[in-house]
């Protein structure tokens, strides 16, 4: 009759086949994921040893087991209750910890996405900002052509937009151009200097409904001319004071001195009808005092000014973050449909999507530009969800549930020596008395 595996030789097994494993751990785990160190890495090294150790330990387990039943069937010992009682108790525990540590691996896991998730949400929002804030720095060029030589013509300033890559070097911008203030008295020596200068067909329009606040101003903001004419020529002439946020901006930008954007608008450069805003730089005499607003509204020669059409400006914006983020622009601090000046393709969900989906992440930054406040929303995409390593969760589950089997196969083992030293007792007698009875 085979005998039962005794205690030493079933922890010495155990031991010999986690050894083992935390040896093959130790040398092959830093080649395969060198980058995983500390906790994450403890944790790591325990689930590979609990993987590999695992089914050799529950393998001899069910094999003494098996050699054990039998014999505990046919002798009349008890049933080992307790070591049943026992085994279980130390699986559930074992299962229970399991649980806790891959709620704890799922957590570390959704805060190191989250990281990357923000990473990339900064990368965005800044390469956003140099985008809208780029025209700045080709408006300051132009205040510094008229701060230069205070009668520029418009050929002048036709020759110098066309020696700027605007494409390239000012994303979205439609052109540049130049708003003179006009006191209505003054109106008609203004249009016929300008088409002396070269726009024979020159003439005022407005934006403004008859009777309305802007109608019929005592002073108007005109638009001389915007380059490259291709694309602008139907802003020349246009009063940008008879619409309230084109004036907001253009006295906000005379009187403070600083650069001012106007709300969400519809430009009229851009046949689409697409949002965007005018981006103005206030231009002065430069022989008249400019400390107070009232000196600096005196002191105006006019505004340099850029039409953006944000849709332009954006171009190519989502694929530098490889599609992994979708992101939205509003007017204001308030992210509602209403005050969207931009919105990538998928941002949300689109009616024709049906409903929108809900981001793992979601985020609102605000960017000040030219004395407003934007407001940037940033939402994570299938694709980056997708992108999330969620294994270390998994392997913690696997490596839990087979180190819980592992030590309730132990406690059982180890629980049951009395009953397999009784069962040897037995046997031996029996052997005995079978001798003796052959002897006789």
């Amino acid at each position: 009759m085979k005998q039962p595996l005794d205690k030493f030789r079933a922890c010495m097994e155990a031991l010999a086949a986690i050894a083992t494993a935390a040896v093959a751990v130790a040398f092959l785990r830093p080649v395969l994921t060198p980058s995983v160190n500390g906790t994450l890495g403890t944790v790591l090294d325990v689930t590979l040893i609990a993987i590999s150790a695992g089914p050799i330990i529950l393998w001899r387990v069910a094999a003494a087991s098996r050699r054990l039943s039998p014999l505990v069937a046919s002798a009349n010992c008890p049933r080992p209750w307790k070591q049943i009682a026992a085994s279980a108790a130390v699986l559930v525990l074992g299962l229970a910890a399991t649980g806790v540590a891959m709620i704890g691996s799922n957590v570390q896991t959704h805060q190191r996405a989250e990281s990357d998730f923000e990473r990339v949400s900064d990368r965005l929002l800044r390469e956003a900002a140099r985008r809208v804030h780029q025209p700045r720095y080709g408006l300051a060029a132009a205040r510094g052509l008229y701060t230069a030589s205070p009668g520029v013509t418009r050929s002048q300033f036709e020759r110098f937009v066309a020696a700027r890559d605007l494409p390239k070097e000012f994303p979205g911008a439609v052109g540049f151009g130049f708003v003179q203030r006009v006191m209505r008295p003054d109106l008609d020596a203004f249009v016929a200097a300008e088409r002396a200068d070269g726009a024979p067909d020159f003439a005022i329009r407005n934006l403004a409904a008859p009777g309305s606040e802007t109608d019929n101003l005592p002073d108007l903001y005109v638009t001389k001319y915007c380059f490259p004419e291709a694309r602008s020529a139907s802003s020349w002439g246009l009063d940008a004071g008879s619409e309230p946020s084109r004036r907001a901006a253009a006295e906000l930008a005379a009187k403070s001195g600083e650069p001012a954007i106007t709300r969400r608008i519809w430009l009229v450069q851009d046949e689409k009808h697409r949002c965007g805003f005018l981006y103005y730089m206030p231009v002065y005499k430069q022989e008249l005092p400019q400390g107070t607003p009232e000196e600096r509204m005196t002191a105006l020669l006019g505004l340099v000014f850029a039409p953006i059409i944000l849709d332009e400006a954006m171009e190519g914006l989502k694929d530098s973050v490889l599609g992994e983020i979708n992101f939205g622009i509003f007017d204001g601090e308030v992210a509602s449909p209403e005050n969207r000046l931009y919105e990538s393709a998928t941002e949300g969900g689109s009616a024709d999507e049906g409903p929108p989906r809900t981001s793992m992440f979601r985020r609102g930054s605000s960017l000040s530009i030219g004395a407003h406040s934007w407001t940037i929303t940033t939402s994570s995409t299938p694709k980056f969800e997708a992108s999330i390593n969620r294994s270390m969760t998994a392997m913690t589950g696997v490596g839990g549930t087979l180190l819980s089997m592992l030590a309730a196969g132990i406690v059982w083992v180890l629980g049951t020596g009395r009953t397999r030293a009784l069962l040897l007792a037995q046997n031996m007698t029996a052997d005995l008395s079978a001798a003796k009875a052959a002897a006789e």
